[in-house]
């Protein structure tokens, strides 16, 4: 990280590592929703 911060704003930096941050955990929820929604029985309200 301290590397990037030479050629973009602190700002930028911090900014590009909260977004990775908030993408994994939008890929853990979804890692886990998939079998819930492969099991879940079919019906009008699913």
């Amino acid at each position: 990280m301290e590397s990037m911060q030479q050629q973009v704003s602190w700002i930028e930096v911090q900014f590009l590592h909260e977004a990775c941050d908030v993408l994994r955990q939008c890929r853990q929820t979804l890692m886990y929703t998939y079998p819930f929604a492969f099991y879940l029985k079919r019906n009008n309200h699913s």
